[in-house]
């Protein structure tokens, strides 16, 4: 992480950390909410079952893996130096979507309007009380069924453990699914 990238982090216990790469450029509003949804949903707080999160954002230069001198930090704890920036009651949100290339299926998951603008078919979800291995195998068999559908004679596979491998913890509900038919 560089001096000027942004650091964002869920204000809860055990949450990933999402780093944008500036590469010395402004980052605009849209790529911040992005982001911030991002650390949002994969944290504890899916979970949970919460449906909103606040998040902070710092710069590279804020952030320290080493504590001051007397003091002592947990593995994979991190100091923050300075003043956090706030995104309040970021809503937990994600789309899973499938996107065909080169006769492949890839299954991207993140915040809606990346998924949404890569991908050819996707499911917007929210925290929810569908576990994760029914929610899978019930998107598996949409994206078959739309493949199928739309490439009658391509021999493309969904993997179960792909999807599974993408969802955070917790619950689901599908708010919404969205694409070609």
């Amino acid at each position: 992480m560089d001096d000027n990238d942004i650091f964002l982090h869920a204000n809860i216990h055990g949450a990933p950390v999402v780093v944008i790469k500036t590469h010395g450029k402004q980052v605009d509003e849209e790529t911040l909410k992005e982001a911030a949804q991002f650390a949002a949903s994969f944290s504890r707080a899916w979970e949970l079952g919460f449906s909103a999160i606040d998040v902070y954002w710092v710069r590279g230069f804020q952030v320290s893996k080493s504590p001051p001198s007397g003091l002592y930090l947990p593995k994979g704890s991190f100091m923050i130096y300075g003043k956090r920036n706030y995104l309040k009651n970021v809503r937990l949100m994600l789309a899973i979507g499938v996107k065909l290339l080169n006769n492949e299926a890839r299954i991207l998951c993140g915040p809606v309007n990346f998924v949404k603008n890569e991908c050819d078919r996707y499911i917007i979800l929210v925290p929810g009380r569908v576990s994760r291995n029914e929610l899978a195998k019930r998107i598996m068999s949409i994206f078959t069924k739309y493949i199928r559908r739309k490439y009658p004679q391509a021999k493309i596979r969904i993997n179960l453990n792909d999807i599974l491998s993408l969802l955070p913890r917790g619950g689901f509900f599908v708010l919404n699914e969205i694409g070609n038919t």
